[in-house]
């Protein structure tokens, strides 16, 4: 992430190895990444941790997610699209 005050990088994700195709906002929590390694990752922008991989059979090319961070959509390599429904934890 940006500081857009002083135009320097606040925040990376360190822990990203997999070439990322592309990636998109998840609400104003999280980033997703489609990825060539078959994954999509999902990461929270605070901390930068990775929070969860989706595992697909194929690479994933393209990433989208609803405003509200709560649907993902992904296109994958075979042309297939996929829809996941994030679930919050009850604290």
């Amino acid at each position: 992430m940006w500081d857009l005050a002083s135009g320097k990088i606040s925040q990376s994700i360190k822990e990203q190895t997999a070439k990322a195709t592309n990636v998109a906002a998840a609400g104003f929590k999280r980033v997703v990444a489609a990825c060539a390694d078959k994954t999509i990752r999902i990461w929270d922008l605070m901390s930068g941790s990775i929070l969860t991989a989706l595992t697909l059979d194929v690479p994933v090319w393209s990433v989208a997610a609803t405003p509200d961070g709560k649907i993902i959509v992904a296109g994958d390599e075979s042309g297939r699209v996929h829809f996941f429904d994030l679930v919050e934890p009850e604290p």
